[in-house]
């Protein structure tokens, strides 16, 4: 069995029926780290937790991105009408159609938005997958720089070093192995403790800075984070001055004004044990109960039996 700490348990009638062990990191305002559980240090595979890193790199080589097309390139949008017409437009900025895109074909990221398109009887394409606005606002900045577009995905394009080079410095480690991701881009390890110090300097960033405008896109536009009803989204939308950012296989950083940021992994890759640990650590940040209320579905999922609440999802308290 593991050696790292439980976070989160499922529970039924007051039975731990299951548990999800990780490693979470917080870090203060200040910079310094607050709660240190398990292996922060050992670099892990951040998967989509790495897209405001990527979304400040594209604005640092001059790419034309701001609001909704900031958010959604920082972003894993749900599919939907809304965030295909806005990927679109991205690409018709840098006078590229659909056929640019190099992430695979994909169906809809959002249940709600699956079904529609699953009754609709279309098909998979490439500007449905959630990762599509982070490949057009590659695509815009490729554009932009005069870069070639077809080999844009490759580790040694100018935009995959530039990104690389970001990446380094917000985390403030060197990256010793890169792979690729699910959507065909780049994607390196790095550490929590790494991650965690990349959402605190997106928070900290200075006024009018490549990294507060990342951090203001994705408060100020949740909705092209994520999705309408989705967890990342409702984070946002629920708790002032905040952002978060989901990765694959239960990955998740964020940071809140005045107050520090974190970055955890759950190891057995558990999606559904990350918004309990999140509501957690914004208690611990002394987010009021009231502001917490319009989240309690996705804080303390319910379980069932019968059809009938019987239990729930909870965090462990990361503090004794």
């Amino acid at each position: 069995m593991s050696n790292l700490p439980v976070l989160v348990e499922m529970v039924r009638d007051d039975r731990v029926e299951s548990a999800h062990r990780g490693s979470l990191v917080v870090l203060d305002w200040s910079g310094a780290v607050q709660i240190s559980l398990g292996d922060t240090t050992t670099p892990i595979f951040p998967r989509s937790a790495l897209k405001p890193a990527q979304a400040a790199a594209l604005l640092e080589v001059g790419a034309p991105l701001s609001g909704e097309a900031l958010a959604v390139a920082a972003g894993s949008h749900s599919g939907g009408p809304e965030h295909v017409a806005l990927v679109e437009s991205v690409l018709l900025k840098a006078g590229l159609d659909r056929d640019a895109l190099q992430c695979p074909p994909d169906a809809p990221f959002g249940s709600n938005e699956r079904q529609s398109w699953a009754e609709s009887g279309a098909i998979r394409e490439r500007i449905i997958m959630n990762c599509s606005g982070k490949h057009a606002g590659m695509l815009l900045a490729c554009v932009t720089n005069g870069w070639p577009t077809e080999t844009y995905l490759q580790p040694e394009h100018p935009l995959q070093i530039a990104i690389k080079k970001a990446i380094e410095c917000l985390c403030g480690e060197e990256i010793t192995f890169t792979t690729v991701d699910g959507c065909g881009a780049p994607l390196h390890m790095v550490s929590l403790l790494g991650l965690a110090k990349m959402a605190l300097a997106l928070a900290q960033g200075p006024r009018d800075s490549v990294l507060a405008t990342v951090a203001a896109a994705m408060r100020e536009h949740p909705q092209f984070v994520a999705g309408k009803g989705r967890d990342t989204a409702l984070f946002i939308e629920n708790i002032d001055s905040f952002f978060t950012k989901e990765g694959a296989e239960a990955v998740q950083v964020g940071a809140l004004v005045a107050k520090g940021s974190f970055a955890f992994k759950i190891e057995d890759g558990a999606m559904r044990a990350r918004a309990p640990l999140v509501g957690e650590i914004l208690k611990l940040w002394g987010v009021s109960a009231s502001d917490l209320a319009p989240l309690a579905e996705v804080v303390e999922p319910v379980v069932l039996g019968g059809g009938v609440p019987r239990g729930k999802y909870r965090a462990v308290k990361i503090v004794n």
